[in-house]
């Protein structure tokens, strides 16, 4: 199975090649990314080094320690040099924790303190986390305005920790396979290179020993079916999980990994749609349908594709039922060219919007490193693996044949399937599981292949074009764009910025669902997922969205409180189609009350999951302001038959005034075209003279603070805090480097306990213009920090928060810092200056709300003061304020 499976992957590169390959040969390796350099120091410590200067002033930090046992090649040196023995995780993780926890350099000042003292948190629960043949430490969002002498002692703590795992195994005759030491961010490559090389000298060589890569594929040859009981779950969860042969390690930096993901992201996407449609026809609600691919790139085992289904305990056979039916007529019968055709250009998308992202993410580039460090990935980038599959000569109908062969392939081997269900009660047994899927696989009563759009289905979104004149045209100041008024009052904001054939749009009215006389807390939340239920020009919502792929479109609804918008992005060539979406949907969408009983099972089941978080939040908003009903957070109790009437009168107001709002488009268009474009469709629009004005029912807030404990799943500690504020670019400034040192002191005053911290903020203007801001503390597990870190206790953390705003609130911050958060907001802005997304929203909260964030940002910047950030944080702490505590119900026995 082994060498079918490779020679299908090599068959289907040897085409994206325009190469004639046979298994015997070589499949050419990926170019190397150009940004990446690496190399091994001269203490034999790998090392990998990441420019990515558009995530500015900030980087990740990571360093690996590979585990596994040696691999012995020279046998006469047998005799003469003792064998050693392999590390285990257990015993890399004690190591890791003591490290943490003091080292040679570090005694005093231990890392775990160093690292929140400079507000460095791990990239999830802890500084540490453990793959299948690793241990790596995570160092995320490291800012470097802090300066080069920070940046030095980081650096140290590194070699440090090299030098800690590497003198204390070998002590104990045990091996060191080798460790990497990887950077992504704002950095001078060769700079960065110097300084890890000179200190690499002050450490000793590791001796790294190269381990054995002894995988071997071991084919089961039978279905294994697991049920588990989870007392505490609040639904159940069914996964079908496949194993298949990994990529063998000499192809690993080549094309093939790559060729492997996108078959396996082709076939998820077509699993998922499939059994939504299953699901959905069988009137089976489910929180989740999931999809997960676990490649060669990512672990050292078997290549796995996981399919889950949460859903309520009762529906558990029912959904093994569908599952069965599904996975068996994919086995049988493949998918259509068409079907086919519409997933890859949507897997191609996304593989583009990788490639094309503005500010990338250090945090991928470090996963990359660290695949290519344990299993020699190719180092290509997200364009070059783009550019591989575009330039590619891969007709459809030989890409379909090869994917239809890898699918009977996996599909069709059952024996290499793992069924689990997971729930609170053991009603349905292995056994049981096994009987349901076996009856149901060859139960081929029904056809579940989704309906796959194409361009002729655009036939009932044909418009009439009638001329709709440019009655003003000037220039937008913030933006540099251009301003058209149309003759019918429409408004449309263009600004040009290369985009690579893409752009992005946001069509934005005034009025949210604060609008919306009497509504109960909680309910607004879900007016956007209602708006995406709706039929367009008499499609179901499932299938216009289908339809928006197949032409290239992404579309997001949202309603908040005070506007709702449908945005996204587009090739710039289904400019035409995307306009004739908005017109029909403005003009001809209707309320579908079947999706949304459906919806409404569904959402109730996806929040109970959720265990209450959202609920949470509403009852903090409650508690803030008593009076307000508009919570931007979903309560499930609030989730009823009636909201759709509601929403659908909310809505039927909203699409007959299009004028009363604007339409943003920023990117690749031709302007000549783009004009002549929009004088055909923007008088379809509907439009009125009359423009309701906004009514807002009025709330006050809350005076002084409160504190409040609950049972829940996980312990957390929320402190919310809101103060009536003017919100202007000054404030907004200011608000932001507030929430800057709030966030640095929190964590570190969050040293000791095994918990992660965020801080988030915002400007409401409903009901009247205020600032948010909420510090969330989360507990994690002790494994994952240093040794001697203990669990998080709420109330420990909540006095460690309440010193925090008290010091803060009473003493400036010193010039240096306040230099060091300038330094930061103004790289945040300056790196999302290219990005057609900032500029969409920009423009949009222009025109909507009046305000600008954007003009002379860095004047703006540089006018805040040590007073100003302290006099917001003493408004906050003396302003509303709640405490909310979470932890689990204690068991009775």
């Amino acid at each position: 199975m082994t060498k079918k499976i490779i020679r299908i992957f090599i068959f289907a590169a040897s085409v994206l090649l325009s190469a004639s390959l046979s298994v015997a040969q070589n499949v050419p390796p990926l170019p190397v990314d150009p940004s990446v350099t690496y190399g091994v120091l001269p203490d034999n410590i790998s090392y990998y080094i990441v420019s990515n200067p558009t995530d500015k002033g900030f980087a990740d930090f990571s360093l690996v320690w590979r585990l596994g046992t040696p691999e012995r090649k020279d046998t006469a040196a047998l005799s003469s040099c003792p064998e050693r023995t392999a590390v285990s995780k257990d015993e890399a993780l004690r190591i890791a924790r003591k490290a943490l926890a003091g080292t040679s350099l570090f005694s005093s000042r231990t890392p775990d303190r160093f690292l929140r003292d400079n507000g460095v948190q791990g990239s999830s629960c802890g500084y540490i986390e453990m793959k299948d043949s690793a241990l790596v430490f995570r160092f995320s969002n490291v800012n470097l305005n802090r300066g080069e002498s920070f940046l030095d002692s980081l650096f140290l703590l590194a070699f440090d920790l090299v030098r800690e795992y590497s003198v204390t195994v070998h002590k104990k005759g045990a091996s060191d396979c080798g460790q990497a030491i990887i950077v992504s961010g704002d950095i001078d490559r060769n700079a960065i290179y110097s300084k890890i090389r000179l200190m690499s000298f002050f450490v000793p060589d590791i001796g790294p020993e190269e381990p054995s890569y002894d995988y071997k594929w071991c084919p089961a040859d039978s279905l294994k079916c697991i049920s588990v009981t989870d007392r505490d779950g609040k639904t159940a969860s069914v996964t079908a999980e496949y194993s298949f042969p990994r990529i063998p390690r000499e192809y690993m930096g080549t094309a093939l990994p790559a060729v492997s993901e996108q078959m396996g992201q082709e076939l998820g996407m077509i699993l998922e749609a499939r059994l939504r449609k299953g699901l959905y026809e069988e009137g089976i609600p489910v929180s989740d349908v999931g999809y997960r691919f676990t490649g060669s790139s990512q672990w050292s085992g078997d290549e796995k594709y996981t399919v889950r289904v949460n859903a309520a305990r009762e529906d558990v056979p029912d959904v093994i039922a569908v599952l069965s039916s599904v996975l068996s007529q994919l086995s049988a019968g493949g998918i259509t060219l068409k079907e086919y055709a519409q997933v890859k250009k949507a897997v191609g998308r996304h593989l583009g919007y990788q490639a094309r992202t503005y500010v990338k993410n250090n945090s991928e580039n470090i996963d990359r490193c660290i695949s290519s460090f344990l299993y020699g990935t190719a180092l290509a980038s997200p364009a070059e693996r783009y550019s591989f599959f575009e330039a590619s000569g891969l007709p459809d109908s030989a890409g379909l044949r090869y994917f239809n062969r890898f699918v009977s392939s996996l599909v069709g081997s059952t024996g290499n399937m793992t069924l689990t269900c997971v729930s609170d009660s053991s009603e349905v047994t292995d056994i049981g599981m096994k009987e349901i899927f076996r009856r149901s696989w060859n139960d081929t009563s029904c056809v579940l292949a989704p309906h796959v759009s194409s361009y002729s289905d655009t036939a009932a979104f044909d418009i009439l074009p009638g001329k709709c004149k440019i009655s003003r045209t000037r220039k937008e100041s913030m933006s540099g764009g251009t301003v058209w008024t149309f003759s019918n009052g429409m408004k449309v904001v263009y600004k040009h910025l290369p985009a690579g054939g893409r752009f992005w749009y946001s069509l934005v009215l005034k009025k949210g669902f604060s609008s919306v006389p009497d509504l109960e807390p909680g309910q607004g939340a879900f007016f956007s997922d209602i708006l995406g239920l709706y039929k367009v020009a008499g499609m179901k919502h499932d299938d216009f969205d289908s339809l928006l792929s197949a032409m290239d479109i992404v579309m997001e609804r949202n309603v908040g409180p005070v506007d709702m918008s449908l945005s996204g992005n587009a090739a710039s060539g289904s400019l035409e189609f995307l306009l004739k979406s908005l017109v029909s949907i403005s003009k001809d969408s209707a309320a579908d009350s079947a999706a949304f009983d459906y919806y409404l099972k569904c959402e109730k089941l996806k929040l109970q999951e959720t265990g209450g978080v959202e609920e949470r939040l509403v009852a903090i908003d409650s508690i803030i302001s008593p009076d307000f009903r508009y919570s931007s957070f979903k309560a499930p109790s609030r989730l009823t038959r009636d909201l759709l009437h509601v929403s659908d009168s909310y809505f039927r107001n909203q699409f007959e005034r299009i004028n009363d709002g604007v339409l943003v488009l920023v990117g690749d268009l031709d302007e000549f075209a783009l004009k002549k474009t929009l004088q055909e469709y923007v008088g379809s629009f509907p439009v009125s003279k009359r423009m309701l004005p906004v009514r807002v029912q009025g709330a006050e807030l809350v005076s002084g603070g409160s504190t409040y404990t609950v049972n829940g799943r996980e312990t957390s500690l929320d402190v919310v805090m809101s103060v009536p504020a003017r919100l202007d670019i000054q404030s907004y400034m200011a608000s932001e480097m507030a929430a800057m040192a709030l966030y640095d002191a929190a964590v570190a005053s969050m040293a000791g306990m095994a918990a992660s911290l965020n801080v988030s903020g915002n400007f409401s203007t409903v009901p009247s213009e205020r600032l948010n801001i909420a510090v969330s503390v989360d507990a994690c597990d002790t494994a994952y920090f240093a040794e001697g870190v203990t669990g998080m206790k709420p109330v420990r953390a909540l006095f460690a928060l309440r010193s925090v705003l008290r010091t803060l609130s009473m003493e400036n911050l010193p010039q240096s810092m306040l230099d060091t958060y300038k330094s930061t907001l103004k790289n945040a802005i300056s790196s999302r200056s290219n990005d057609p997304d900032y500029w969409v929203e920009a423009v949009s909260r222009r025109f909507i709300y009046g305000k600008d964030f954007h003009t002379d940002y860095s004047g703006k910047i540089d006018a805040v003061t040590a007073d100003n950030v302290r006099e917001i944080i003493y408004s906050l702490d003396n302003g509303a304020k709640v405490e909310y505590i979470v932890r689990p119900k204690r068991k009775t026995k």
